[in-house]
């Protein structure tokens, strides 16, 4: 509240009736008591500052929670063995008689290089066998002849060792080129690619007309028979002794239909194409009735960790690091860093950072900051069973 020297001036001129020199005002002790006393009653009226309030917020306390007894993996169905089906010799590759899908049977052809390289030297080394043929038989000839006339003493022991020795080179020599026929009517043979069993072609390597070398592969064969389903996991999901392990299989979207299954083999070596260890599940029964290729889930028992299961709106930062925002007995917040050990849908799992019983806040924690004193307002800890979210494998 104000009150203008003006028209307190005025007023005390009415009131005496005349008008005085302003100077005498100041000079009368009643006016000059009275203006003090006002401006004592405009200062009073403006009051003490109201006490900023405190900020609200909601915070819970955290438990201890045994973590993911199980996860859902996500794969598909692949033949326990595959073959890769090459060339023993480099070509041309002149035709290819199947495809991807395609069903092959033990010994079928599957494709064919250009031969007349081979047949070129099969040709050369059946002419090679052919003079050594005739270069035998003179020399046997020659060593009968030499056992005739040896005993009736027409020739000499000399020439008798001399046609035995020519008639060992020359059975020697025929039998090197025999087997050098022999290899190279096999490479001609080489130059066609059979199926190695029964099975399925799953990939194909090389178009006709491309020079392929040898053992590069050309097709992928499936082999009839049994099927795994092969995932893809993080290896904190699996523990050392799950190998033999039992696990249900179901096709994706069917889940009334499970399969038995074992597991085989976890694969020592992550990947380093996406960080997951693989993992084979030998199945057993109807699995052949699953075609190759099928998706497949399966919950696979994992390693069990204690850990504290938070709200997504608890979740802070600080120094680019996770962090939640901590309330103490004196209801002031301080911001803590945490380790998040997964992410879930609609929650956040956290193993280091927290302890037993302590209050986080999970709603209201935009406007904090460090040693500010808030209001809290308890939210019981939800009590639900912790499961790890699935892990997509890579096909």
């Amino acid at each position: 509240m104000t009150f203008p020297f003006a028209t307190l001036r005025r007023s005390c001129c009415r009131v005496s009736g005349n008008i005085r020199p302003l100077h005498s005002l100041y000079t009368q002790p009643g006016v000059v008591l009275g203006f003090i006393s006002l401006l004592s009653l405009s200062a009073c009226s403006a009051g003490k500052p109201a006490e900023k309030a405190l900020v609200r917020v909601t915070a819970q306390p955290v438990a201890l929670l045994n973590v993911a007894s199980s996860v859902t993996l996500t794969g598909d169905i692949q033949a326990r063995k595959v073959t890769e089906q090459s060339f023993r010799v480099s070509g041309k590759l002149i035709k290819r008689y199947v495809d991807v899908g395609d069903r092959v049977r033990v010994g079928q052809v599957l494709a064919r290089l250009d031969a007349r390289e081979q047949k070129t030297e099969l040709a050369s080394a059946s002419a090679e066998v052919a003079v050594r043929q005739s270069r035998l038989h003179l020399a046997e000839q020659n060593y009968q002849r030499q056992q005739v006339l040896l005993p009736k003493g027409y020739t000499n022991l000399s020439e008798y060792q001399r046609a035995r020795s020519g008639l060992d080179s020359a059975r020697g020599d025929l039998a090197a080129l025999q087997a050098q026929q022999a290899n190279a009517r096999d490479q001609v043979g080489y130059t066609e690619l059979f199926a190695a069993a029964n099975g399925v072609v799953t990939a194909r390597y090389a178009e006709e007309g491309q020079v392929v070398q040898a053992a590069t592969a050309i097709f992928s064969v499936a082999h009839d028979g049994e099927r795994e389903a092969v995932f893809s996991a993080y290896e904190s999901l699996l523990r050392a002794d799950q190998t033999g392990a039992a696990v249900t299989v179901s096709p994706l979207g069917q889940p009334e239909i499970q399969l038995s299954g074992i597991i085989r083999e976890i694969t020592p070596i992550v990947s380093a194409a996406n960080g997951t260890l693989r993992v084979r599940v030998a199945l057993q029964g109807a699995a052949a009735s699953l075609a190759l290729g099928s998706v497949v889930s399966a919950r696979l028992q994992t390693q069990s960790q204690s850990a504290f299961a938070l709200p997504w709106s608890a979740l802070s930062r600080t120094q680019g690091q996770p962090a939640v925002w901590r309330v103490d007995a004196q209801a002031r917040v301080r911001l803590t860093s945490v380790k998040v050990l997964r992410y879930e849908q609609g929650q956040v799992i956290v193993s280091e950072g927290l302890s037993e019983g302590d209050r986080v806040v999970s709603r209201g924690l935009q406007f904090l900051y460090p040693g500010q004193r808030v209001e809290v307002a308890e939210q019981a800890p939800a009590e639900q069973s912790v499961s790890l979210a699935s892990s997509g494998a890579a096909r």
